[in-house]
């Protein structure tokens, strides 16, 4: 019992350190490029989350690709209908019930409250300015699907919040935070060095291996200021 006890507080403190360290999950999609392919049987792929603030915009280009229909096993009754969506987090689970139940998904699409986007043309373009706060996610997905004359979707996106912001609403902090990790241990460093200039003589090899932390910790998180704001410009 204690060592489990000691094992999930071993797990609680080296995701916290890889919080700490920036070893964080992708900052989600702001611009970007994906393809949906005709062999893909999951029905629905949600290819994007982003956090929006108000007045954010999004620009999704999807281009509709053809295969060569098979002459004999094809059926002209059997068309490949997609769509693209643009749901809210219960949305999506929504539309994943749907597409898992296959061809009849179409008629339960208005129930998921998703923006829908009918894809039967061979691009289409949405553009949208959002009006409130609000996480969106965006997959394709395919209500029928004629197997003897696949479907493949090319995607291409840009997501961005007002003023330029790429990154979504949970990372916008991510900047400024590493910025203020980068002053802390600025100081830190400092006054480790200058304590050791005042203890010189009795410094050991063990003191001088320890004044390194400080300033690799400072060039770690140099790397990560330049990192998000890159990501944010």
């Amino acid at each position: 019992m204690l060592d489990t006890v000691i094992y999930r507080q071993d797990k609680r403190l080296v995701s916290l350190l890889l919080l700490l360290l920036g070893w964080t999950r992708a900052t989600q999609a702001r611009v970007g490029s994906t393809r949906f392919d005709a062999e893909d049987r999951r029905g629905i792929v949600a290819f994007a989350e982003f956090g929006f603030s108000r007045g954010g915009y999004m620009e999704v280009n999807v281009e509709t690709i053809h295969a060569e229909p098979n002459a004999v096993a094809h059926d002209a009754d059997v068309q490949t209908k997609g769509y693209l969506l643009s749901c809210s987090a219960r949305g999506i689970s929504m539309a994943r019930v749907l597409a898992a139940r296959g061809s009849d998904c179409e008629q339960g699409l208005p129930y998921t409250r998703c923006l829908t986007y009918s894809l039967d043309q061979p691009a289409t373009r949405v553009v949208e300015q959002v009006q409130q706060d609000a996480t969106v996610h965006l997959a394709i997905i395919t209500c029928m699907q004629d197997p003897a004359a696949p479907v493949a979707y090319q995607v291409d996106y840009v997501l961005m919040n007002p003023n330029g912001e790429h990154l979504g609403t949970g990372y916008m902090p991510l900047p400024t935070m590493y910025m203020a990790y980068l002053l802390g241990w600025l100081a830190l460093g400092t006054l480790q060095a200058a304590n050791g200039l005042c203890h010189r003589m009795i410094i050991s090899p063990l003191h001088k291996l320890m004044f390194m932390v400080p300033f690799l910790k400072l060039a770690h998180v140099a790397l990560g200021v330049l990192y998000w704001q890159q990501q944010s410009d």
